[in-house]
């Protein structure tokens, strides 16, 4: 599932495994888990639907029966902690009901986790939510150039596309001729210009505006300048006006020898009010006296349209709001073009800058009053001070070499990283194979694994108050001060009443404060058991690495099935004790 927009398949699925099939609710709740994806895609809230409970009663009601749920529990599976308590959240309903959850970047599994906390109220980390993070990729053979396509084809052959994914066949491309490069470039750019020119006209026309402002237009777009590309959809967070905040400084830049033109483009949702007023104040700018022709905004944004300027610009600009920008996909197509990346740390280009491919526009780790205004100044100073000259440092061919070596570092390190072929392979061998081989063990042998298994996690959670810590005996203690580099043991007796050891996991947990970056500030210490039923004795240690107070407490949880065995546990509750 993509978003929780279809989240209420779940609930169908469901009703058709009991009605079709004889299963239990909680048996069919348990096969859905373990077949279910579940892609979240947007930190945004306008992304994460909720509706009102009279509105989703007509329709819930009529599963009501055939799930034997009463309805505060059907609608306890869509609340959401945070939200209203009358209604019923889709993301909810999906996060309670997949078994493999992840986010569309690395940044973003990690603010989806910060989110996804409030629907496992017995953790008290984010790191314990399980959901983990594949990065959004794009079709190579779609968005790169057909020029660029014939340059790889000559240079590796025909079946390139069969190795896209492997980053070391792209490494000649470090080291290709930069001439060759920035002749393609050019000749890219010259196509894009001499079609944005044409394109002007036709919609300035259409649209009856005054002809004279549009010739003036044209005269300077000239094909020298460095063109800086932001093209997405116009949502507030985007912060499309972020450098038109400050006029007078960007039409100095704009306007120096050989100065930079801004080609905007991008589209608001029709719903978005806020969206399309952010793209009139974009589109009022490019009418400004001193910036008439060096910002200018590209109509009817399609996907051709796309193609051409992902092709055509030498950067492209991404400064989104913090950590609101899930992944990004507009910086991959550019990237593999050779079109450098000047972003704000965050979504994708976390994971694709390299000091050599492009730029990163990263905020300090301190508390900042007004993160827009130093983004825009960060921006600035790099535009001032080392992409332009970078850009204008040419040789005695008109070869700018350090601003190509970067194109080609661009090329070379995100198409075999961002592309689909990469992403759809790490979706099939992580959780679309696994999901159907648990789909097709849990169905054999008329169900009966998948009755093991409810039956299992109903009995764990039968017994799981029972569960307690009798004693617990330390090692390494043996002053009031522990010194950095001190072993500190723990051997821990438990009671588990009707569970036998094999079936739990014991953790301890040891949390401080420390002023060294490079330290995490919570350590999970695996223990390991010796006895099965009733009781057992825990044993682990934990080597103190900075200095300061420590917390120690100590965790039971469910332990998941061996990995040969059909499906898993996935009981995401603990237990301290």
């Amino acid at each position: 599932m993509n978003e929780g927009h279809s989240a209420f398949l779940l609930i169908a699925r469901a009703a058709h495994l009991i009605q079709r099939h004889g299963l239990r609710s909680r048996e069919a709740f348990e096969y859905i888990r373990n077949t279910t994806v579940f892609t979240t895609h947007t930190p945004v809230p306008a992304g994460h639907d909720h509706f009102p409970e009279e509105m989703v009663r007509p329709y819930l009601t009529r599963v009501e029966h055939v799930l034997r749920m009463d309805w505060p529990r059907l609608m306890a599976m869509g609340h959401t902690p945070s939200g209203a308590q009358n209604s019923f959240g889709t993301t909810a309903l999906a996060v309670r009901n997949a078994g493999r959850i992840n986010g569309v970047s690395a940044k973003h599994g990690e603010v989806a986790r910060e989110m996804f906390l409030q629907f496992y109220p017995e953790f008290d980390s984010p790191d314990d939510v399980p959901c983990t993070s594949i990065t959004n990729g794009v079709h190579v053979s779609t968005w790169l150039a057909p020029r660029w396509q014939r340059l790889i084809e000559r240079e590796v052959g025909h079946e390139w596309r069969n190795h896209i994914d492997d980053a070391r066949r792209w490494e000649w491309l470090r080291d290709h001729d930069p001439a060759e490069v920035w002749s393609i470039h050019r000749e890219l750019r010259s196509d894009f210009v001499g079609w944005l020119k044409g394109h002007l006209t036709e919609t300035w026309t259409r649209r009856r505006e005054d002809l004279s402002l549009l010739q003036d237009i044209l005269s300077r777009l000239d094909e020298d300048r460095l063109f800086i590309g932001f093209a997405r959809r116009f949502a507030p967070y985007k912060r499309a006006d972020l450098l038109l905040s400050e006029p007078e400084r960007l039409a100095k830049l704009l306007n120096s020898n050989p100065g930079a033109t801004i080609i905007y483009a991008g589209k608001a949702h029709p719903a978005d009010g806020h969206g399309q007023a952010l793209l009139q104040r974009v589109y009022q700018a490019t009418k400004h006296p001193d910036l008439a022709g060096r910002v200018v905004f590209m109509e009817g944004y399609s996907i051709d349209e796309a193609r051409r300027m992902v092709a055509g610009c030498d950067v492209w600009l991404n400064t989104p709001t913090r950590p609101l920008e899930a992944s990004g996909t507009s910086g991959m197509k550019a990237a593999m073009n050779g079109c450098l990346n000047l972003s704000v740390d965050d979504g994708w280009w976390l994971e694709g800058y390299q000091r050599d491919n492009g730029w990163v526009i990263d905020l300090p780790a301190v508390s900042m009053h007004d993160p827009s205004a130093y983004d825009r100044a960060v921006t600035m100073a790099l535009l001032e001070g080392e992409i332009l000259p970078t850009y204008m440092d040419r040789n005695d061919a008109g070869v700018p070499v350090a601003w190509v070596d970067k194109m080609k570092a661009s090329m070379a390190s995100i198409i075999p990283q961002f592309s689909s072929r990469r992403m759809v392979t790490d979706y099939a061998d992580r959780f679309y194979e696994p999901a159907m081989k648990d789909a097709v063990a849990l169905r054999d042998s008329n169900y009966r694994p998948l009755f093991a298994l409810a039956d299992l996690a109903e009995a764990i959670r039968t017994h799981w108050n029972e569960i307690g810590m009798e004693s617990v005996r330390f090692g390494g203690l043996s002053t009031d001060e522990l010194t950095v580099g001190t072993a500190v043991s723990a051997e821990l007796s438990l009671h588990h009443p009707g569970r036998d050891a094999g079936e739990l996991e014991v953790e301890a947990i040891v949390t401080f404060g420390s002023r060294l970056a490079d330290l995490s500030t919570r350590i999970v210490v695996p223990f390991e058991s010796e006895g099965h039923e009733d009781r057992s004795t825990w044993q682990g240690a934990f080597t103190v690495a900075a200095s300061g107070g420590h917390e120690l407490r100590f965790r039971v949880r469910p332990k998941d099935r061996a990995p040969q065995r059909p499906a898993a546990l996935g009981m995401h509750i603990q237990k301290w004790l």
